[in-house]
């Protein structure tokens, strides 16, 4: 299972997936997150015929479909087997994913040269002497990435392991890319298991620490704090200030280990900030689950006394006005953002 963070490595990714399947002859399943990544708009630097012909072996090709079915040459596979046999064929099959992670960094290796684009199958970064990292698979990462990147240059220490090959779980690999000056690591899963111990990435992370430190590629990892969160269920938006907070929760003497991040309405300036934007509604349910139902009279009085303050004289007078319909020009905002996009625009 190979995932892909972005719109840019779901299409490397599934070439890098086609060349492993074909090496390995172990099926492969290429996921990005749906609706979050499927429906984004980015550019990308798209992989030519030329490019495809030079990573994807001719032979290779040949040899899996030699392999197919067929009466003209009959074999025999996959044919129901009874106790005797079963077992041990199934565990036949353990070489294969021994040598996947391997054919995988090859293949990742290859796929560079070919195009410049590096992936490995655990990418790390960050500080190289962070404490604290988030472990996170998918579109996430790259908010992730782009916050660690904040804190470190307000110096703080902080980094980011992000999960391409999520099976086989090569614990070698993880163990490689983690901070050896790690103190505590939080894993967020993009779903949720009720009656689970911990989501499926979080169990990961927590037996490949120990698995790692009786192979002895990390030490002491009793020490580090490890604890499991969910996010973004049903593309539910995933901000730098939620990141933040979880970076925020790694610094507790005792964090908690299991919580949720989410976004929603809690305070005046909240409410406010959507009313400018052109909200005609706003939700505040996260706000009064927080701090109970009476707290819908301090955000009425405080959301009064702004518009008094500001001299509004009603919610509607107020509404929109920082929408780009409300500007004289509101192709500005046009040009604003596309300048934004251009400086952001990474070589």
């Amino acid at each position: 299972m190979l995932c892909g963070g972005s719109v840019q490595e779901a299409q490397d990714t599934a070439v890098i997936s086609q060349m492993v399947t074909l090496r390995s002859r172990v099926p492969f399943l290429h996921f990005f997150d749906g609706f979050r990544t499927s429906h984004e708009v980015s550019k990308i630097s798209l992989i030519s015929d030329e490019d495809l012909r030079a990573l994807i072996d001719e032979d290779s090709i040949a040899a899996n479909r030699d392999r197919a079915l067929t009466p003209d040459h009959p074999v025999i596979r996959g044919t129901a087997q009874n106790p005797d046999a079963f077992f041990q064929a199934r565990e036949a099959g353990n070489p294969y994913y021994v040598e996947l992670p391997r054919l995988l960094k090859e293949a990742m290796a290859d796929f560079a040269a070919q195009t410049g684009r590096a992936y490995k199958p655990f990418d790390y970064e960050g500080d190289p002497e962070a404490d604290r990292v988030i472990v996170i698979m998918g579109s996430g990462g790259e908010a992730v990435a782009e916050t660690v990147g904040w804190l470190n240059a307000n110096g703080q220490k902080t980094g980011v392991v992000k999960v391409r090959l999520y099976r086989p779980f090569s614990v070698e690999d993880f163990a490689a890319v983690l901070p050896k000056s790690v103190k505590s690591i939080a894993v967020l899963d993009r779903t949720k298991e009720p009656g689970a111990l911990g989501e499926p990435l979080y169990l990961d992370v927590s037996a490949a620490l120990r698995l790692a430190d009786s192979a002895g590629w990390l030490k002491d990892t009793h020490a580090i704090r490890l604890i499991g969160g969910r996010y973004g269920l049903g593309s539910k938006e995933f901000t730098p200030a939620m990141i933040k907070a979880v970076f925020d929760e790694l610094l507790k003497p005792s964090p908690k280990p299991v919580f949720t991040v989410s976004g929603g309405v809690n305070t005046v300036e909240d409410i406010i900030k959507a009313i400018m934007c052109g909200a005609s509604v706003v939700q505040v349910v996260s706000s009064l689950l927080k701090y109970g139902p009476s707290h819908i009279g301090p955000l009425i009085t405080g959301l009064s006394r702004w518009l008094e303050e500001h001299d509004y004289k009603s919610v509607e007078e107020m509404r929109g006005s920082m929408s780009h319909l409300h500007c004289p020009d509101p192709s500005v905002f046009e040009r604003a953002n596309y300048l934004r996009v251009l400086q952001l625009w990474k070589v």
